[in-house]
């Protein structure tokens, strides 16, 4: 019997062979949730035949998809294979299914098999993201690449779509198209990192080894922020103006000032601050008015916040006005952004204007004036949907000021049936997810259930909260340009009459199966369930997983579905995340960058002022404590590398077999690194000189989403020479 299947069997208290399929997949789903794929594969092969059902089997198989998906390496395109096989065995049941043609095309595309890829993923066309995997394999046949180079991108990961960009705009403004300089040399790009004290992403080097900005006086857009691409030399010109003109305007403190928080959109994304000289300006408007000077930018930012990508791609609009100066994130990368352009000029979005003499938005797409909405038949068919499934509605409580997100909530009263109010959004479903692959849902809605008791009618915040909550995640996807999923937990202030301070999102069911509605031919909405924690049990979800709470909160006899309930036990009071040994680190928080501090008390200043933006009270931390009263210490953590290049002098990888296999699609692998800590009085470490060196290690690096500090976890001790040294690992977040 394998841990899967114990673990099944412990959660519905009854053995394999008695639990149903509705059970078994939502199984799959919180494994699937948490990126646990092993277990899902090992689950389904343990099954007796008869629960091999066609939707258990395809949820195996998309398992086995993910593991490649997960780490694209040699050695596991067998489960590409298995996954391919399976499929096949089941398009007599589900051959029709645009899922079904998606998943398989999906194992064709990757498996480097062009012609089936392309003829599953043109029948499953717009089910997913087909048109990207579609224009890949269309490159790969024209370059004569594998498919999985096709979307690397070629040099710094631009190379292609660059390409693409002049191809469109010799095809559609070819005036345009004249106006870029040559290349820029590699001389010149290591000068201008050298004026900067910078090295460049490798992108942003292709970006200037393609094209080295724009012919003065020439113009490419009507965009506010794009109206000419700049050359290397007039970067760092730019800068300097930018710099004098915040200082005549708001004075020689204006790297002190801060936006309003109601104006700072992505104040976790992007540092609150007027500007910062790790904003790479590339792209420039500096339209000249009697009544007003434009001076807006288009930044490559390289000092993120703590939800930022190192990288992204940012807008700034300059204001004398502090309420009207704006900061916006446009892409999460530069591939991005040029992959954006390319789309606009392909479907004709961005059109050539003779007049205006450079590309302008057609007035047939509009972008950012039209509130985002559902369709009348879209409305109407998820209210249909909502009155069958949850019950029916009583009124609904509008929303009278929205922004660019409308999001209505739907009220069903209690009844004898289902005994407690139920209140469902409406809007938030009318707006595609940034979600990160093919297999989480893109549109979704939210609902909350409460007590016959709650006062609803009632404008006191303690009544409120759930309708506040409801109206502010339903439109946090949309301006963090992130997304939701089951399993996902959401910190948020303390609720008022309550001790909670998290959101669980769980997936909704209908009574039969998850709750989902089928809106229009291509499109469906999933409801997710907000489910209130508290704190530890938050910590006890992010530590041992989904699957572990919920069997939590069962053996608790929590009810299902999820209702409200203040008083409720906290399942989890007593967890610490962390060894009590390194517990001094609890309720310090950190985001790992790419600054390198040069002393321990820089270090320290920095966390302080980190944690202090927070609002985070981190007087109780003792920086000085001893954590090792050994003179080392080997220090783990995974991280993204390029090559062996990236290793510093005291770190070595745990598996250097690693850079044998095939990168990721950045040309990444994923690594663990040893790093060995020495102390620097050669007698102990302290908590802070742990951090510190860690930080400094780790500056180099590339993370990926989890740059997080969580704390630490001890791993054991290894003989070396007469001593034992201790091995802890870095936990990260995301």
């Amino acid at each position: 019997m394998t841990n899967a299947v114990l673990q099944l069997e412990t959660l519905y208290h009854k053995p394999i062979d008695q639990i149903n399929e509705n059970e078994i997949i939502t199984a799959l789903k919180a494994w699937d949730d948490e990126d646990n794929f092993i277990p899902i594969i090992e689950l389904v092969d343990a099954l007796p035949h008869t629960q091999q059902t066609p939707q258990i089997l395809s949820e195996q198989a998309r398992a086995c998809n993910n593991v490649y998906w997960l780490n694209k390496i040699p050695e596991n395109i067998p489960y590409l294979e298995r996954a391919l096989s399976i499929f096949q065995s089941l398009e007599k049941d589900l051959g029709n299914e645009q899922d079904w043609n998606y998943k398989i095309g999906y194992s064709y595309f990757y498996l480097n098999d062009k012609q089936n890829a392309k003829k599953h993923l043109t029948i499953s066309k717009d089910y997913n993201n087909e048109e990207d995997l579609l224009s890949w394999i269309e490159r790969a046949e024209e370059k004569n690449i594998s498919t999985l180079d096709a979307e690397n991108g070629g040099l710094g990961t631009v190379e292609y779509d660059l390409e693409d960009f002049f191809a469109l705009l010799e095809k559609k403004a070819p005036k345009i198209a004249n106006s870029f300089n040559q290349l820029a040399s590699k001389t010149e790009l290591r000068v201008f990192e050298k004026k900067l004290g910078i090295v460049l992403p490798e992108s942003f080097e292709q970006l200037y080894r393609t094209f080295n900005g724009q012919k003065f006086g020439a113009k490419f857009s009507n965009l506010e922020d794009l109206h000419r691409f700049l050359t290397l030399e007039e970067i760092i010109s730019v800068q300097d103006a930018y710099v004098n003109k915040l200082t005549n305007t708001y004075g020689e403190s204006w790297q002190d000032i801060r936006i309003s928080q109601e104006d700072m959109i992505y104040d976790e994304e992007i540092k609150n601050r007027l500007y910062h000289r790790l904003w790479i300006p590339f792209a420039i408007s500096e339209d000249n008015t009697e009544d007003e000077e434009e001076f807006n930018l288009l930044c490559l930012d390289l000092d993120p916040n703590t939800e930022g990508k190192f990288g992204q791609i940012i807008s700034i609009s300059f204001s004398d006005d502090l309420e009207l100066y704006l900061i916006n994130l446009e892409n999460w990368s530069l591939k991005e952004e040029i992959r954006s352009i390319n789309s606009m000029l392909k479907h004709d979005y961005l059109v050539y204007d003779n007049n205006e003499k450079c590309l302008v938005i057609d007035n047939h797409e509009p972008f950012d004036d039209e509130l985002i909405c559902y369709p009348d038949n879209e409305e109407q068919n998820l209210k249909i949907y909502i009155e069958k499934t949850f019950g029916k509605i009583s009124h609904t409580i509008s929303d009278m000021t929205p922004n660019k997100i409308t999001c209505d909530i739907h009220v069903i009263n209690p009844t004898d049936k289902t005994p407690y109010y139920t209140l469902v959004t409406s809007g938030m479903g009318a707006y595609l997810m940034s979600v990160p692959d093919e297999i989480t849902p893109a549109y979704s809605e939210l609902l909350i259930r409460l007590p016959v008791d709650w006062h609803l009618d009632s404008d006191d915040e303690r009544d409120f909260w759930p309708i506040r909550q409801l109206k502010n995640l339903a439109c946090l996807p949309f301006y963090r340009q992130s997304y939701f999923s089951s399993g996902h937990t959401v910190s948020v202030e303390t609720l008022a009459g309550t001790n909670f301070e998290c959101m669980l999102l769980l997936e909704a069911d209908d009574g039969d199966d998850i709750a989902v509605a089928k809106l229009s031919e291509d499109k469906s909405v999933i409801f997710y369930s907000l489910v209130p924690l508290y704190h530890q049990e938050m910590l006890y979800k992010l530590d041992k997983g989904n699957m572990a709470l919920m069997q939590a909160l069962e053996e608790a006899q929590i009810p299902y579905p999820p209702v409200v309930d203040i008083h409720r036990i906290n399942v989890c009071e007593n967890y610490l995340p962390n060894d009590k040994d390194l517990s001094v680190f609890d309720g310090v928080f950190w985001s790992f960058n790419h600054v390198y501090y040069l002393t321990c008390m820089q270090f320290y200043q920095a966390l302080m002022d980190y944690n202090t933006e927070l609002d985070n009270d981190i007087s109780g931390f003792n920086p000085w404590e001893i954590l090792c009263k050994e003179p080392m210490v080997y220090v783990m953590y995974q991280a993204r590398l390029r090559s062996e290049d990236d290793l510093q002098g005291n770190e070595i990888l745990k598996y250097p077999e690693v850079f044998l296999g095939e990168s990721d699609g950045d040309g990444y692998y994923h690594t663990t690194v040893v790093l060995t800590i020495q102390a620097n009085d050669d007698r102990v470490i302290t908590a802070i000189e742990l951090l510190h060196q860690i930080q400094n290690a780790i500056a180099n690096k590339e993370l990926g989403e989890h740059v997080f500090f969580e704390g630490f976890k001890k791993v054991g001790t290894v003989s070396d020479l007469s001593d034992e040294v201790p091995v802890i690992e870095v936990l990260f977040g995301s």
